[in-house]
Parts: C-alpha cells; structure tokens; sequence
C-alpha cells in the first residue's frame, strides 16, 4: 500500500526543487567592459614634429584610477559600478590612446635609434567620471593635464590643463563612454594643434643648456 504522507513529501520536494532552480535562474544585470578611444578618422595625418616624443609618466587620480565607473550623486555622495567597468585601468587605456594619436597624427615616430633629440610627455588625469548630481542633466567629466619637455632639461615647453564636460542624453554606460570618447578626441585635436605651434629649442641653444646645467 502506497503511504500517502510519503506522495505528499514527493510533490513537495518537486515543488521545492523547481522553486531552487527558478531563483538560481534569476536574471542579474549583465557584466561589461568599455575602452576609452578617440576618433582621428577625418583628420589628415600632418608632418613630423619631434624626432621622438614618449609618454614618460601618467597619473590619476586616486579616485578613478580603478576599472569600475565613478558616478557622483550628489555633492558629497560617489559611488562605484560593479557591472560596468573599463577593460583595462584608465591609466594604461588613455597612455595608449595618445600614444596612439601622436603616431597617427604624424608629430612623432613609434621608435628612434637616436637617443638625443627626445620628447617627454606627462599626462595626470584629475577627473573621469559621471555627474549624475542633477539628474535632469547627466554630464560626462574629464579633465587632463599635459606637461611637455624635452629630455635631460627641466624647462618646460607645452603644460595645459584640458576640461571636458559633456553632456549625456539618457543615464547608461554606452552613453558615459560615448561622451567620454567624443571629449577625449576634443581635447587631442587641440593638444595636437598646440604641440605643433610649439618652437622645439636648438641644438645650439645656450638657454636650453643653461637650463639642463641647472
């Protein structure tokens, strides 16, 4: 004879099994990871400028240097993303995309076999981030400092701070780094304009050496 308690604690395992296997199924958000890039695809590439121009030192700051996004909410409140974040740290992704503009722009050449002659560029990140402070008006900030000078002389040639503030049309990540990218092309389009204009000192400069005896 079949013991009917033991149907009954049957069906309320199968139940209990099932109700598991729905919950391990919920669906979380999805994980991404975004890169920072510029966009040169309508510029001409111009004549060279510097024999060797290296990117010698990039900082950021503390509070963005991580891969996961800042997003400021209010005036004194910050917090991270887990669920989207940059592939690579932000200091190594933006070293490699001005690296990248300064071949492609044609200011310098990947490598030299000439050891004198060389550039050396800092880049300190201050802000990148997410404001969504206000809501109604999301914004995209990033803020770059560059510092330019020639190698063995403590004299600077080129130093700019560059602040972009972009606005965000609907609060998503593929939004934040699409104003992100469209204000980091703004800020190398201007920096390689300024770099250009730039008189790279002589071989023969006596200020160039006093300043390198200093």
């Amino acid at each position: 004879m079949i013991n009917p308690f033991k149907i009954i604690f049957f069906l309320f395992s199968i139940t209990l099994l099932s109700n598991c296997s729905s919950f391990l199924k919920k669906d979380y958000p999805e994980k991404k990871y975004y890169l920072l890039d510029t966009d040169r695809s309508n510029l001409k590439k111009g004549k060279l400028k510097f024999p060797l121009l290296k990117i010698t030192k990039i900082r950021i700051s503390p509070y963005f240097e991580g891969k996961n996004f800042v997003y400021k909410q209010g005036n004194l409140n910050y917090e991270t993303d887990f669920y989207n974040e940059f592939l690579v740290y932000p200091s190594n992704n933006i070293n490699e995309v001005v690296n990248k503009w300064i071949i492609e722009s044609g200011l310098s050449v990947p490598w030299s076999v000439y050891d004198e002659d060389v550039y050396q560029l800092q880049i300190n990140v201050e802000s990148l981030h997410g404001d969504f402070s206000d809501g109604s008006k999301p914004r995209a900030i990033l803020e770059l400092n560059f510092l330019l000078q020639k190698a063995g002389s403590k004299k600077i040639l080129y130093t700019k701070k560059f602040h972009k503030d972009e606005p965000i049309t609907e609060i998503n990540a593929d939004n934040l780094v699409t104003a992100w990218n469209k204000g980091l092309t703004e800020i190398m389009i201007e920096m390689e304009s300024d770099l250009r204009k730039i008189q790279l000192p002589k071989k023969d400069d006596p200020e160039e050496e006093k300043e390198t005896e200093k």
